[in-house]
């Protein structure tokens, strides 16, 4: 099963899909000729038969995305329960990042749209909640360390690997000496 089932590379502002894969497969040739909505409505349909959180239209209707680029906000994520076309309920998730392009003020949207359930089912197989960063929302080093060891004790599958990933620098909020805190703070 893919984990990542749709990322999508939309021109907001010509209304229009430059890139979608869906499945792992490129699927942009069927977009030619519809523009943005019809084919986020289409997705909408096709992929989101019942949701819970913000109505999948509203939170990828073009009109409030190029609002909230306006507001400054570029970076999105919603993470909901829907029922798949077999009729089991999973965790999914959609990532969302606008860009603007300086030259020609092009609003892009980068996508995603990934499964998530199996992270849920490791998660809960630890018994407890794991612990998040507040600002990036990924699960602390010890959260996955109990994870991984879970995984390892119980071996569901023949492998398990982690991978670890440090963040260093970036757009920090703040400046002068609190700013700087919070650069220490926010090292993985």
């Amino acid at each position: 099963r893919h984990t990542l089932l749709i990322s999508v590379k939309a021109n907001l502002k010509a209304d229009y899909v430059e890139e979608i894969w869906i499945n792992g497969m490129d699927q942009t040739a069927w977009t030619w000729g519809k523009t943005y909505t019809e084919v986020m409505h289409f997705e909408k349909n096709h992929m989101f038969l019942k949701s819970q959180g913000m109505d999948f239209e509203e939170r990828f209707r073009r009109e409030r995305l190029l609002e909230d680029m306006k507001k400054g906000e570029v970076w999105s994520s919603s993470e909901y329960r829907r029922v798949d076309s077999g009729g089991n309920i999973r965790w999914m998730e959609d990532m969302v990042n606008l860009v603007q392009e300086p030259k020609t003020q092009d609003v892009y949207m980068f996508a995603c749209f990934c499964d998530n359930q199996q992270r849920h089912d490791w998660e809960r197989m630890t018994g407890r909640k794991p612990e998040r960063d507040p600002q990036t929302g990924i699960c602390t080093a010890q959260s996955l360390k109990n994870m991984a060891e879970c995984l390892i004790r119980n071996r569901i599958e023949a492998e398990c690997a982690l991978a670890m990933i440090s963040f260093v620098g970036g757009p920090w909020p703040g400046s002068g000496e609190e700013g700087e805190r919070e650069k220490k703070s926010r090292r993985f």
